[in-house]
């Protein structure tokens, strides 16, 4: 359910991004940023960074195409800093996954090791009494 939830308020925020992204077409600024506000601080309340920053792109091109060139790039960098976020966020868990499995395959073959040496240990083992009672 959560999930569901989940997707719910997704949708919904894609499809207020893409009435917005019809008003800014039509050239109906004002509304598109009500509408682009709307989505963002659903997406915020949500932590959905990946809408966050392609949002972050729409007011940017908004505020561009009303000349308010300062709030265009300062959207644009938020969007970019987002943008690294995520990228940064999925390198590192790759990254840990990378390690798990170099570590678990590494405790395997030690693991292997072990058995291999307890083993050859085990049949060495009847050959020696056998020795020692002849003897």
């Amino acid at each position: 359910k959560m999930q569901s939830d989940m997707e719910d308020i997704r949708g919904m925020s894609l499809s207020l991004k893409g009435i917005g992204e019809l008003y800014l077409k039509k050239g109906l600024y004002a509304k598109a940023e009500e509408i682009f506000n709307k989505s963002l601080e659903i997406v915020k309340k949500n932590n959905l960074h990946d809408l966050m920053s392609n949002i972050y792109i729409n007011l940017s091109e908004l505020y561009n195409n009303t000349k308010e060139y300062k709030k265009s790039r300062d959207y644009l960098t938020l969007s970019y800093n987002i943008r690294d976020s995520i990228l940064n966020s999925n390198v590192n868990e790759k990254l840990e996954q990378i390690e798990k499995r170099y570590q678990k395959a590494k405790s395997d073959k030690e693991i292997m090791k072990l058995d291999a040496e307890k083993k050859q240990k085990e049949s060495k083992t009847p050959a020696l009494i056998a020795e020692a009672v002849r003897h």
